[in-house]
C-alpha cells in the first residue's frame, strides 16, 4: 500500500477516536433550555443508507472496508440506537485484517450502545489487539454499551494493567460505566 494511503487511513481513523474519545466525556442536555436555538435533528437514517455500508464491510478491498467502517461511524453517531441492524456486520468487521477497519468498528459498535451487547465478548477479545488505537476504541465502545457489557469485564480488569496509559485509563472509566456490579 502506497505511504500516502496509509498515512490518509491512520490519519482519518485517530481523528474519529479523538472524535469518539472526546464525546464520552462531554456533558448531555439535561433540558430543552441547554438546546442552542439554532439546533436542528439530525438527518433521519435510511436504511438504504445503511444497508449499503453494511454491504461494503464485506468488500474485498481493504480500502472499501475502512471507508465502510468510517461510514457507519458517522451514520451510528447520529442515530445510536436506531442503528443496531449494523451490529452484526461490526462484529464481523472486529475481526478485519486491517487495525483501522477494527478500531472503526469499536467506535461505531459504541455508538450504538446498549443494542450492540451482543458484541461485548468480541470487543473484550480486542483489548488485546496489537494496536493501541484499537484497545483504546474497544475500551471506551465497552464502556458506552454500560451494564449490558458484563461479559467482557474479565478483558476490562487485564487492560487496566495495559502498558498503554490510554487503554487503562479508558478500560478504567468502561468498568464504572458498567457499574458496581462488576465487583461481584
Amino acid at each position: 500500500m502506497p505511504f500516502r494511503a496509509t498515512w490518509l487511513r491512520r490519519a482519518t481513523f485517530l481523528l474519529l477516536v479523538l472524535t469518539f474519545a472526546l464525546s464520552v466525556g462531554c456533558r448531555k442536555r439535561t433540558s430543552v433550555r441547554d438546546e442552542p436555538e439554532d439546533s436542528a435533528p439530525p438527518p433521519r437514517l435510511t436504511e438504504p443508507e445503511l444497508s449499503e455500508a453494511i454491504a461494503y464491510l464485506s468488500n474485498s478491498d481493504p480500502d472499501e472496508r475502512f471507508f465502510a467502517a468510517v461510514t457507519l461511524v458517522r451514520l451510528c453517531e447520529r442515530q445510536g440506537e436506531k442503528a443496531a441492524s449494523a451490529v452484526d456486520a461490526l462484529r464481523v468487521a472486529l475481526r478485519d485484517s486491517d487495525e483501522n477497519t477494527r478500531g472503526a468498528a469499536a467506535v461505531a459498535l459504541g455508538w450504538i450502545g446498549a443494542p450492540a451487547a451482543p458484541a461485548a465478548g468480541d470487543l473484550g477479545k480486542l483489548l488485546s489487539d496489537p494496536s493501541v488505537d484499537v484497545r483504546s476504541s474497544a475500551a471506551v465502545a465497552l464502556g458506552r454499551i454500560g451494564p449490558q457489557a458484563k461479559p467482557a469485564v474479565a478483558a476490562l480488569t487485564q487492560a487496566v494493567k495495559d502498558r498503554e496509559e490510554s487503554v487503562r485509563l479508558a478500560a478504567v472509566a468502561a468498568l464504572g460505566k458498567i457499574g458496581p456490579s462488576v465487583r461481584q
